[in-house]
């Protein structure tokens, strides 16, 4: 009983087993069948002449651009098999040459690689022609190029000979009127004197002289010459000015010999001229920059002496005297700062400098009669400035005086007999010189 069982179980797995397996191999049997269907939609033999060549142009296009050379060019691995489907071969134009086909475009490229329709593609035939293709393309191309090229050159040549022409004839000047007043004539010559002046054949940038080498020159040819070699543009009626100066033989033309020569000659003489005149230029400033100097000091020694007042009165020099004595009496080197008496180290010093000085290095300020006086007493070159030597050594003398009255209690004696040798040393010197008034002040 149970062996009968366990066979009839066995029977039926084994059933339930074939049955699975040929279900399982009838479903891969209708996805194979379903893919074939669905591949052999993607290419389609029934194109038309329109299809076949747009097939064929895409592909030329595909192939004159594709380089193996060139960076990221695509990789062609997939074509190294013998032959692929037309499915596999879409995909891959679509990769590597980045070419769209439709189902009647990818037909027609089938057809021109397999006439046979097989649908299949071989890979070595496919690469060959195709590179083949590309070359071929490329090269005409570049021969296309080079005619265009060639024909664009002929036609500008052409052209540039038509606009010479024209240009010839419109320069000419055949039928032009060659009149000329004064003015034109003053004017052409003064053009050319300004380019002869400018003009050096050795200077960067300059033109050559090689279209003056020939015997003689046409008015239009001239014309374009003067502006190109001198950069001297003339009008019509200093052109004919210009011409009927230089053709000493009334040919209608210029004598290129007889103008470059008066040409260059003109540029010298003008640059020697300007040389000269920038000469005296140059010494005429340095004259009116002296003068200028010499007056700007000038006004420096009246304003220095303005603030003298040389009309001063006896009070006035008493009074300037005793600020004098006052100062020799004060008088302490250890107090005069780093300084020093550096200032009264000079010849001399001027009214203004000396009132400066004495203010900033002891203190002592003078009124402009004050000034006046004692600049009149330390004045022993007779031009109303301080010879800083005698101003010196009086502090010295007038400090050794007043150290004999330091300790009386009563100086004003004292000082009134210092005050009297002051006045008196300046009446004596006063009178010896007899350029100036025998009265040392005015009364």
């Amino acid at each position: 009983m149970g062996f009968e069982e366990r066979e009839a179980e066995l029977r039926a797995s084994n059933e339930r087993q074939r049955q699975d397996t040929q279900r399982r191999l009838k479903r891969i049997e209708e996805k194979r069948r379903a893919l074939e269907s669905k591949n052999s939609m993607k290419v389609s033999f029934a194109f038309s002449d329109d299809e076949m060549e747009s097939a064929m142009n895409k592909l030329v296009d595909a192939a004159w651009r594709y380089d193996k050379n060139m960076p990221g060019a695509p990789c062609l691995d997939a074509f190294e098999v013998h032959s692929i489907p037309a499915h596999v071969f879409q995909d891959q134009l679509k990769k590597a040459f980045r070419l769209v086909a439709s189902p009647q475009e990818l037909g027609a490229i089938m057809h021109y690689f397999d006439p046979s329709d097989s649908g299949i593609l071989h890979c070595e035939t496919f690469l060959k022609k195709f590179f083949t293709l590309g070359f071929d393309e490329r090269q005409r191309q570049k021969a296309e190029w080079r005619k265009h090229q060639n024909d664009l050159i002929d036609r500008n040549k052409k052209e540039e000979m038509k606009r010479e022409i024209l240009k010839a004839n419109k320069l000419s000047y055949s039928n032009a009127d060659h009149s000329y007043t004064e003015s034109d004539f003053q004017s052409a010559f003064a053009k050319m004197t300004t380019g002869a002046m400018k003009y050096s054949k050795v200077g960067p940038g300059a033109v050559g002289l090689e279209a003056f080498e020939a015997v003689d020159m046409l008015p239009h040819v001239f014309r374009e010459q003067l502006k190109m070699v001198f950069n001297v543009q003339v009008s019509l009626p200093e052109l004919w000015a210009l011409i009927d100066y230089f053709d000493k033989e009334s040919v209608g033309s210029i004598n290129c010999k007889y103008f470059l020569m008066q040409f260059l000659r003109t540029g010298i003489e003008e640059r020697d001229r300007i040389r000269v005149g920038w000469r005296q230029e140059i010494e005429t400033k340095h004259k009116r920059d002296e003068e200028k100097a010499r007056k700007v000091e000038a006004a420096k020694q009246e304003k220095a002496w303005a603030e003298a007042d040389f009309d001063f009165l006896e009070s006035d020099f008493d009074s300037v005297m005793h600020k004098f004595i006052d100062l020799c009496y004060n008088y302490d080197p250890r107090q005069l700062g780093a300084a020093g008496l550096v200032a009264f180290e000079c010849d001399s010093l001027t009214p203004a400098v000396f009132r400066e000085m004495v203010k900033r290095t002891f203190g002592l300020k003078l009124g402009p009669r004050e000034l006046g006086a004692i600049v009149s007493y330390f004045d022993v070159s007779n031009k109303h400035v301080v010879a800083c030597s005698m101003f010196l050594n009086s502090i010295v003398q007038v400090r050794v005086k007043c150290e004999d009255f330091r300790t009386k209690k009563d100086q004003s004696k004292d000082r009134a007999e210092l005050l009297k040798v002051l006045k008196d040393s300046y009446r004596s010197r006063v009178a010896r010189n007899i350029s100036l008034d025998a009265r040392p002040w005015r009364e």
